[in-house]
């Protein structure tokens, strides 16, 4: 008996298996993919038609390990046959979406990539290797901070679905964040910034990067007419909404002096 309940020990159904880099890559980029044994080394089969056809397979650390390693094998294999960097990082960035928005961990995602390409450094030039591991530290940076973020924040649930897009946007003005344009911006940093604040929607990154680049301008903020009393009004409420969130005291700081001189427009 006990032998019987140590073989089902340390499984996971093949629908529930969540691959760094997805398999197999090499025949979805038009690759010949790499066929592999489901019985240690008994019968060799189509790795694609058979995962497809046997969703709810379970899978024991032998597979999860063949899995693996053939997953790590092919993302090797498609990185080599891209052109340039450009190209290399935004294949990278597909995968990386692909993993993150399945629930992946995104940190988990880089490191473990840069892992992979520190072992197989020699396959690529140093400027080319050197040019995909700066991105991915920038990811891995961005996420860092996204995490330390999320931990230090004591803003209630209640409190965050009550961020606006523009409340957002003042966020990140005040946190001295630099958005770019998500349509050409490889990183898609207003993107991930968007989906911090709980926007998922395609749109997201780009509402989110114009009212960034409206506030962030000189005097978009408190460049209203004395006239427009209750737009200063709404201003005021939504910077006095966001406060919680400036968690460094200069960042504070600046915006109470911006609800100061907007006070001075209508009193």
């Amino acid at each position: 008996m006990e032998s019987g309940n140590d073989s089902t020990q340390n499984t996971i159904k093949l629908k529930d298996y969540l691959p760094l880099y997805g398999l197999p890559l090499l025949h979805r980029y038009g690759k010949p993919y790499y066929a592999f044994t489901f019985d240690e080394g008994k019968t060799f089969v189509d790795a694609e038609k058979y995962l497809e056809e046997n969703p709810d397979l379970e899978l024991n650390e032998y597979l999860i390990e063949t899995l693996n390693f053939f997953d790590r094998m092919d993302f090797q294999e498609v990185l080599s046959y891209q052109e340039n960097q450009d190209s290399a990082i935004e294949f990278l960035r597909g995968l990386f979406d692909n993993y993150k928005d399945k629930g992946g961990d995104p940190l988990l995602w880089i490191y473990e990539t840069l892992h992979d390409l520190e072992i197989n450094y020699s396959n690529y030039s140093a400027l080319y290797i050197g040019s995909i591991q700066t991105n991915l530290l920038q990811w891995a940076e961005y996420y860092e901070k996204m995490n330390f973020q999320r931990t230090t924040n004591t803003d209630t649930s209640e409190q965050q679905e009550k961020i606006t897009m523009q409340e957002a946007a003042l966020i990140l003005v005040y946190r001295n964040r630099i958005l770019k344009d998500p349509r050409t911006d490889p990183n898609k940093d207003a993107v991930h910034e968007a989906e911090c604040f709980g926007y998922y929607s395609p749109t997201s990154g780009e509402k989110l990067y114009r009212e960034w680049k409206k506030l962030s301008a000189r005097n978009g903020i408190t460049g209203f007419d004395e006239t427009e009393k209750a737009k200063i009004k709404n201003m005021i409420r939504r910077i006095e909404n966001i406060l919680p969130f400036l968690k460094e005291q200069s960042q504070k700081a600046k915006a109470e002096a911006d609800i100061r001189v907007l006070q001075m427009k209508i009193n």
